[in-house]
């Protein structure tokens, strides 16, 4: 854990040994939980609950066990023993989850949120692994072999293209798509830097999977997959029915991106809180008298109403009648506190925000610094 969030560079000699670690861990699993493919197709088909379960918790071990490995040594894809492994691992992982996403979607006992949300997640990290050693390297030896898995992991995506998740990971991918086709390494240089550049342009402005803006706020340029109804935001569209809840004001101020895979609600505007509650509140008109009719007079006369009409603090929305004499509002919507941003970022996800606007970065960067800033 100390060499996965260390600021500082981790010596190979770690990375070496916490591979052996990770192994040996992984070796010494119980045979009941270490199938193999066949044992894990059986089980998931199974109508009998016990083994089913057992295929399921086998599926999980065995894919966070590849994405680990191939997140470990990914950083060091320079040195020929770690590229091995890290294309072994990513290649496993991309193949496992492809063998088993048929059995989860067939299976009503299996298609629940909490056996499937993590496979567009690992099949993605995997692909732009292959992606990115075909964009930095055209002329690799295995292109064929990464364009095979990239190949593999779209197909998996497009099985799940109803999970945001997925729908995100699969646009990237294919916008990517001119970068990494067998085509790219033979046209010429100049060529492959103008379509480098339009490609990235484009890339740029897609939304990163495992984020999305907040529910109605924000521009759907900023982020949202086009292909996906529920990524866009309906507030921005002059023919969105703004009837249903009552005049809504464009969002003038840059909102940071949250988690996709987590709920983490934003800060709403004060005035489109309190308006919210005054106008679907079934007692807001024996209040009118008392509340002013401008926002910040709103504002100065009901400070209770100080925060978002998406979340409460657990606190405030107790079941007694509320937390140091506040009334319950009851049209406020509990939602989980913030998520912790650094808990969704790192080694554990393999893929971090960071990292993507790195690589961003450097792709538009002379080739001859590629190498070097890639493999940092």
């Amino acid at each position: 854990m100390n060499d996965a969030v260390s600021f500082q560079p981790v010596p190979y000699s770690s990375v070496q040994d916490n591979d052996k670690k990770l192994t040996k861990w992984f070796d010494d699993l119980p045979a009941e939980l270490n199938l193999d493919d066949y044992r894990i197709a059986r089980s998931l088909a199974s109508p009998v609950t016990s083994v089913r379960r057992l295929g399921v918790q086998s599926v999980i071990i065995r894919t966070a066990y590849h994405h680990i490995r191939f997140t470990l040594h990914r950083p060091y894809a320079n040195v020929p023993s770690s590229l091995n492994i890290a294309v072994s691992a990513a290649g496993q992982l991309i193949t496992l989850v492809g063998q088993t996403r048929p059995d989860f979607l067939s299976n009503t006992a299996l298609a629940v949120p909490g056996h499937m949300n993590w496979g567009p997640f690992h099949v993605f990290s995997a692909a732009m692994f292959f992606s990115f050693q075909l964009i930095t390297h055209p002329d690799l030896p295995a292109a064929s072999l990464f364009r095979e898995n990239i190949m593999k992991a779209i197909a998996c995506l497009e099985q799940s293209r109803w999970m945001p998740v997925a729908d995100k990971a699969l646009t990237i991918l294919q916008a990517l798509a001119p970068l990494y086709s067998d085509e790219f390494a033979s046209e010429p240089h100049n060529e492959r830097k103008r379509k480098k550049a339009q490609v990235l342009k484009l890339v740029k402005t897609l939304a990163f999977p495992y984020q999305d803006n907040p529910s109605g706020k924000g521009d759907s340029s900023a982020g949202s997959s086009p292909s996906v109804g529920l990524s866009q935001h309906p507030f921005d569209s002059p023919s969105s029915p703004t009837q249903m809840f009552g005049p809504v004001q464009k969002q003038t101020q840059t909102q940071l991106p949250v988690s996709s895979m987590r709920w983490t609600p934003a800060e709403a505007d004060n005035s489109n809180a309190h308006r919210y509650s005054e106008q679907n509140s079934p007692t807001s008109h024996s209040m009118q008298s008392n509340i002013p009719s401008s926002n910040s007079g709103a504002q100065q006369a009901a400070p209770s109403h100080n925060y978002s009409v998406n979340y409460m603090h657990p606190a405030i929305q107790s079941p007694v009648g509320g937390t140091m004499g506040m009334a319950q509002d009851p049209h406020a919507v509990y939602m989980h506190p913030p998520a912790d941003e650094s808990s969704m970022w790192g080694a554990s996800v393999g893929f971090g925000l960071g990292e993507w606007s790195q690589f961003l970065d450097v792709m538009q960067r002379p080739d001859d610094r590629l190498r070097s800033l890639m493999n940092k």
